[in-house]
């Protein structure tokens, strides 16, 4: 049995406290506050924002944990990283590498203009001054935040300038990220890395809410957007970010638009993602990414290739179940699904996290 700190209690690192419990871990979480359902299912939680690497490595230290991790945040794959590698414990993604991911503008410029994928962008900060030179629209968005917090898409010089406020708000460093706006459908590209070779890579549709920029509603697998040439072109375009940010073990998310057939990043990062795609993948292609991610760093088992081998090929959708703050009145409706679960009880408080569609639950189905 392993002992594995766990960053963070929402519902997607619930997931990987459930899995670990399963293969008999103890599992220690740590978070700011017991409002997700982690808090309650780990067999230790301790109250504790995780951003300060030196407290989680005293937290680590003094419950003798054999690893760190986290699932879907990008606020913790820094610190996960950082802690795991001052304290000699495996590492699946550098703390550098996280660092560059969960900042949009290290992460375009160590793209650098030859990545095809990439994307004109300027930084801006509060009291921006004249419009870059990009035409409208465009989008600007914090610099390192997550959950489409912040994230605006402008059409005139008043927009913007109310944006580039709204986004420094919600930026942990003070600055905002403008970039050319994309128009085209969104894709999901999820990945596995074994010693720097790409062994396995699902692109799915990431279609979001009318009106709300970004803001996911279901993922679809396989994607209906993107033809078998694009797909290609998105798995390659993984690999150069893998590359480009020097992620050679473990989980690859990317979140990328096509336009005319050719994929754009819009985001990377070396995690699993927020939305529990591995549950989709695994109803769909029988490939369990959760389960090679545990194995991989707590039992040190390297997956075999054969691991990722599709034991079978069916379509299916991770619906999300989405409101605006409040009180929770949301229900699916009565169609059987795969695995459904629900983040909040009838009329409990949703918290606002993006203040405009918050997630309040999720289902999948699929034709297996």
């Amino acid at each position: 049995m392993s002992r594995l700190l766990v960053l963070g209690v929402a519902a997607v690192q619930d997931d990987l406290i459930v899995r670990a419990q399963r293969d008999g871990h103890h599992v220690i979480a740590c978070a700011g506050s017991a409002d997700g359902p982690g808090a309650a299912r780990a067999d230790v939680f301790i109250e504790q924002n995780f951003a300060e690497v030196d407290e989680i490595v005293a937290l680590a230290e003094a419950h003798a944990v054999d690893a760190i991790y986290s699932v879907g945040s990008d606020r913790a794959m820094p610190v996960v990283g950082e802690a795991s590698e001052r304290l000699g414990l495996p590492v699946l993604a550098s703390a550098a590498s996280a660092l560059v991911c969960n900042d949009k503008l290290l992460m375009r410029e160590r793209l650098g203009p030859d990545t095809t994928g990439n994307v004109p962008f300027f930084r801006v900060s509060s009291g921006a001054g004249p419009v870059p030179g990009l035409a409208f629209p465009f989008i600007v968005k914090p610099n390192d935040s997550q959950g489409q917090r912040g994230v605006a898409l402008v059409h005139d010089e008043r927009e913007y300038r109310d944006a580039v406020e709204a986004a420094v708000a919600h930026s942990r460093n003070g600055q905002a990220i403008v970039e050319r706006y994309l128009d085209g459908p969104e894709i999901s590209v999820n990945g596995y890395l074994v010693d720097g070779e790409l062994v396995f890579c699902a692109v799915s549709d990431r279609n979001t809410w009318d009106g709300h920029v970004g803001l996911v509603r279901e993922h679809r697998l396989p994607s209906l957007n993107a033809t078998e040439r694009t797909v290609g072109l998105a798995r390659d375009l993984l690999e150069q970010l893998a590359t480009a940010m020097k992620v050679a073990n473990g989980p690859i998310y990317a979140q990328m638009k096509v336009v005319d057939g050719e994929p754009f990043v819009l985001e990377v990062s070396p995690r699993l993602d927020g939305c529990h795609l591995w549950r989709l993948i695994e109803y769909t292609r029988g490939v369990n990414l959760l389960d090679v991610v545990v194995d991989h760093l707590l039992n040190g088992d390297v997956p075999d290739r054969k691991r990722f081998e599709p034991a079978r090929q069916v379509a299916g959708t991770l619906e999300f179940l989405a409101q605006p703050p409040g009180r929770m009145n949301q229900r699916f409706d009565d169609r059987e699904a795969d695995f459904e679960q629900y983040y909040y009880a009838q009329d409990d408080v949703v918290r606002p996290i993006n203040g405009r569609m918050d997630k309040v639950g999720y289902r999948v189905r699929s034709d297996a």
